[in-house]
């Protein structure tokens, strides 16, 4: 998988049915994911990438030529067989996606197809997001923390708020679970590649919160899907029970409940990730990190320059020798054979000269 990007790559990872279809469909203000309730919604990774038209597209591992589909639904069919290499990638004029591209990944533990087409999808990203329910980390998680926290990744960890006890995203109980979690990501020693959202680590929020706040609630109640006008009418009338009851307020307006749910910093820092200001901060940590890198190997590099630099002066040294060797040669088979030759010969022509001229006085 590659999803040749010039832009941070995020990737929404989590265990199965944990809500990231629908955190996915939050960020993009709109129902590509589709969201369900006991079952297996997401079969491959999607990559979402901006464009001004909606196009959409299989691929199958790292092969550039990919399949044209007709509509969005078609990645949802389930006839259609995907591998853990294949992928989806659907472009779609939505602002987030101006500064990032988003992948919905599926989730981990539902199966071993799924845990494959999210791993290739995590080393394929850039930034990494954790989704988690409001509870203390289990081995599912813990799993994905090890594979994602490496060198040159970024992750964020969120907890989506869907216990009753603890739904609202700002209750004491949820900040709690965040310390616990906080504590535990320290000691498995990779709490610093973790992105903070404002002051926190672990950042909750309710996405079903955010799909109401966005106003997408009141169109699933206008779907022609039954199924989805009753979650939506369901889903509101326990929105507008637990604002009334527990949060005090008698009409929850979307803009309140917008407020409390804790995804404006969540969209405000994903967007940060792919603007200048923020784009540059990520470069800087990368070029943190590969100068760290290059100080323990660079006096490898330097020991072994050395080391080359002796040998080559060594040899240097015995090159030379043999060049005055052989010049030295040269000069005694010179002075030995040919200087003689040419002096004697030198003094024939001499003789031979004189015998002329005075023969030439002569006449």
């Amino acid at each position: 998988m590659d999803f040749h990007s010039e832009k941070p790559v995020v990737a929404i990872v989590g265990g199965f049915q944990i809500g990231k279809s629908t955190l996915v469909n939050c960020l993009l203000d709109d129902r590509y994911a589709p969201t369900g309730k006991g079952l297996r919604t997401t079969a491959a990774s999607t990559l979402f990438r901006y464009g001004e038209a909606e196009e959409v597209w299989l691929f199958h591992g790292t092969n550039p030529d990919g399949e044209r589909l007709a509509r969005r639904q078609d990645v949802f069919d389930p006839s259609r067989e995907v591998g853990p290499d294949d992928w989806f990638r659907i472009s779609a004029y939505k602002p987030l996606l101006q500064y990032i591209d988003v992948v919905d990944t599926p989730g981990y533990n539902a199966q071993d197809t799924d845990d494959k087409s999210a791993s290739v999808a995590i080393k394929a990203s850039s930034v990494v997001v954790i989704v988690q329910e409001a509870k203390a980390m289990g081995d599912v998680c813990r799993k994905i923390v090890h594979e994602a926290c490496v060198p040159g990744k970024r992750c964020l960890f969120l907890l989506n708020c869907t216990n009753p006890e603890c739904w609202s995203p700002d209750d004491p109980q949820n900040a709690e679970i965040g310390s616990a979690i906080e504590a535990e990501l320290a000691n498995m020693g990779v709490a610093n590649l973790f992105l903070r959202v404002g002051e926190r680590l672990v950042h909750p929020v309710n996405a079903l919160w955010a799909w109401y706040a966005t106003g997408q609630l009141s169109r699933d109640k206008d779907s022609p899907d039954e199924r989805v006008r009753r979650d939506a009418e369901r889903v509101e009338k326990r929105i507008r029970c637990y604002a009334k009851d527990e949060l005090g307020i008698d009409d929850p307006s979307p803009s309140a409940i917008m407020a409390r749910c804790g995804f404006p910093a969540l969209r405000q820092k994903l967007a940060e990730l792919g603007k200048k200001d923020g784009m540059a901060s990520w470069l800087d940590e990368a070029r943190r990190r590969v100068g760290a890198i290059y100080e323990r190997v660079a006096p490898v590099v330097a020991n072994a320059a050395n080391a080359v630099a002796r040998e080559t002066k060594v040899a240097a040294t015995k090159a030379g020798n043999a060049l005055n060797s052989a010049a030295a040669a040269t000069t005694t088979v010179f002075r030995g054979t040919i200087a003689p030759t040419v002096i004697q010969a030198t003094e024939k022509a001499k003789v031979a000269l004189r015998a002329f001229l005075a023969n030439f006085g002569k006449h």
